[in-house]
């Protein structure tokens, strides 16, 4: 899903920043975020992700808009997930949402500007003990533990970070994409960093089918994006 990248937030800031000239429909306002919707067909869940993402953006104004736009539809969305706890299933819930798209939502709720946030002590609360009823001490993903259980953790940083001798070969050729995408283009931000990031999780002798995947996967992704939002990849320097 799209909203769980790590470089979800960059691209959709500068996709709605930069629009081509011709482009007036992207420009900030009190309507963008709702006509996105719209045009988007997004759920709930979506909505709050898109108006997160934008908070980082380097345009005040955008910015203002997007704080609003979450202040407004963060509330239905606690909401819809607390009462389909007791009555069932509802449209935007988060049962089926990918981990790194919960964390930042429970991220903001927790650790977010009061007044950017739009909810309640007791709504908040009664949300946090149904994230629970999901995910019991015993098997919470270990991104989300430190949020709901931080009275309880003792993880230490160095078991986050994986042994460098642990992947093979063959993984590396056929996951070695997948892991370049989900870090993000911060990655590939320099010849260091990259280097440290492929040091860091044992990849070695890099094949040139592998470097074709990842090539492949970036300029795809790319492309895609660009084009949801009618802006020409060909206007893209690198």
């Amino acid at each position: 899903m799209l909203v769980s990248k790590p470089n979800f937030s960059s691209i959709l800031c500068y996709a709605i920043e930069t629009p081509e000239h011709k482009q007036r429909t992207l420009r900030p306002s009190s309507q963008l975020l709702p006509n996105i919707s719209r045009i988007l067909k997004l759920n709930k869940v979506q909505e709050v992700i898109f108006g997160l993402s934008l908070l980082s953006s380097s345009n005040e104004e955008l910015k203002n808009h997007a704080g609003q736009f979450v202040k407004h539809k963060l509330p239905d969305l606690l909401r819809s997930y607390v009462d389909a706890d007791v009555g069932g299933v509802q449209e935007g819930g988060l049962t089926d949402v990918a981990i790194e798209v919960l964390h930042r939502l429970l991220s903001h709720v927790i650790h977010g500007p009061r007044e950017q946030v739009g909810v309640g002590d007791d709504q908040v609360s009664a949300f946090l003990e149904t994230l629970k009823k999901d995910f019991p001490k015993e098997r919470v993903p270990v991104v989300l533990a430190p949020l709901l259980y931080p009275e309880t953790q003792d993880i230490s940083p160095d078991n986050l970070i994986p042994e460098p001798s642990t992947p093979s070969k063959i993984v590396m050729e056929d996951d070695l994409a997948d892991l370049m995408q989900e870090i993000g283009y911060s990655s590939c931000s320099s010849v260091e960093d990259c280097r440290g990031t492929l040091v860091q999780f044992g990849v070695q002798d890099i094949t040139p089918a592998a470097v074709a995947r990842v090539l492949g996967k970036k300029s795809t992704y790319e492309f895609s994006f660009f084009l949801l939002f009618g802006l020409p990849y060909s206007s893209l320097d690198n």
